[in-house]
């Protein structure tokens, strides 16, 4: 498609990857990525880098061709290495694990 297009993913996303945000874009001949590597499957808040992309992007003319894409990363590539659900998920609740696993190790520890 020659349509101009935006793409925001955020590499915690565990609701749509960024892989198949890559093989989306893919499919259009004029894309601009935002990717935000702490953000999820919410859009980017205000003061994020990738939010002032948004108007960037939506401010721009995308006819006289004064408009230029971000050049694409590595992990925004068709092929790019993707974390799986699991991954993703340890990722953003680690902490919230540990807790538990030591809660659990306690209550052993004290009723056993």
């Amino acid at each position: 498609f020659k349509i101009p297009m935006f793409i925001y993913m955020g590499q915690l996303d565990f609701i749509i990857d960024n892989c198949q945000s890559n093989v989306y874009g893919s499919l259009f001949s004029n894309v601009t990525r935002a990717t935000n590597p702490d953000g999820g499957h919410e859009p980017p808040a205000p003061g994020e880098p990738t939010f002032d992309m948004i108007f960037t992007f939506l401010e721009a003319d995308h006819t006289d061709g004064s408009y230029t894409p971000p050049a694409i990363k590595s992990y925004e590539e068709v092929d790019a290495d993707c974390p799986n659900f699991i991954e993703v998920m340890l990722q953003l609740y680690w902490p919230w694990l540990v807790g538990v696993v030591f809660l659990i190790f306690g209550c052993f520890a004290c009723c056993w």
